[in-house]
């Protein structure tokens, strides 16, 4: 039985790309950026489009997703980059266990709307690599890979594909004209161990904004970043292992939290950019050796010579 298992689900920046926090953070706290309200939606209740008919496959490069040309069609073209920060984080929170997990590595893409309706996202596709899955502990991470788990050898991937946008809110108060900003709920099929389940996710948040000296030290091209918080439910996907049914260190029901930035530029054509230095490990200088003391540093207190 393995130990701690977890599970995690789904959802930045690639050749060294700051940290996704970074990029959320810019497009978020542009100095333009200033308590928006919600407007009136532009759009509300759509009707989800139908799936295209077959799936984006994984480009030779393995950076990027090939995009079915119907869809290409269909509008602008935002490529997810991978390689960066937490793009999709999630968390187990059992009775005798919690248990965090991310992964960094999700392929994916965005089609956007016309320019009026820029959020009214007109198709997208995300596989996030089961064995990209990092929980802090390489054991459980292991354990996730087998067929009681995920299957990994089976299904390599977990899938997200967008089919529709509804209830699009513009976002009001943006000083910045080149930062649109919308919530959305956006609505697809969520495919984990060869099950697809529909599932509708609100409160999303799209974010656009066009290339520019400061979005350039993020990425190259005009920037989409997603955002969104949302649950899964492991038996709704064939996923019924004891660790959760009996032990009740795994919880049945997994909060997601995904934050992803996609660029115009594809990966594979992205320049590469300087990542941030790491602090090093180097131990700090060791004092001077006291002759008197103890190998702690502990001074060693002779007692006075008794008196005849």
């Amino acid at each position: 039985m393995p130990q701690r298992p977890t599970p995690r689900l789904a959802q930045a920046s690639i050749f060294g790309l700051r940290s996704l926090a970074l990029a959320a953070g810019l497009l978020l706290t542009l100095p333009a950026l200033a308590q928006p309200k919600a407007t009136e939606p532009a759009k509300t209740d759509k009707p989800a489009t139908a799936p295209s008919a077959a799936a984006a496959t994984i480009a030779p490069s393995g950076k990027s997703l090939i995009i079915p040309d119907a869809l290409k069609a269909k509008g602008t073209v935002y490529h997810a980059l991978p390689g960066g920060g937490r793009q999709a984080s999630f968390l187990s929170d059992a009775p005798f266990e919690k248990i965090t997990g991310h992964s960094n590595a999700i392929l994916g893409f965005a089609i956007a709307g016309p320019d009026a309706d820029p959020a009214n996202l007109q198709g997208g596709e995300w596989l996030l690599p089961i064995n990209s899955l990092r929980t802090g502990n390489s054991d459980r991470d292991s354990h996730l890979l087998k067929p009681e788990w995920l299957d990994a050898a089976k299904f390599p991937h977990l899938r997200f594909r967008l089919t529709g946008v509804q209830n699009i809110t513009p976002l009001t108060g943006v000083k910045d004209p080149a930062l649109r900003t919308s919530t959305a709920t956006l609505v697809g099929e969520m495919t984990i161990k060869g099950v697809t389940k529909s599932i509708t996710i609100p409160n999303a948040t799209i974010r656009l904004r066009a290339k520019s000296t400061a979005t350039a030290a993020l990425a190259d091209g005009d920037l989409l970043f997603i955002s969104c918080k949302f649950q899964l439910t492991l038996s709704d996907f064939g996923i019924k292992h004891t660790q959760i049914t009996g032990a009740k260190k795994v919880s049945n029901t997994i909060e997601i939290d995904t934050q992803l930035l996609l660029a115009t530029v594809a990966p594979e054509d992205q320049k590469p950019r300087e990542t941030p230095a790491k602090p090093t490990d180097k131990p700090a200088d060791k004092p001077a050796a006291n002759p008197a003391s103890k190998p702690s540093g502990v001074p060693i207190v002779k007692p006075p010579t008794a008196k005849p």
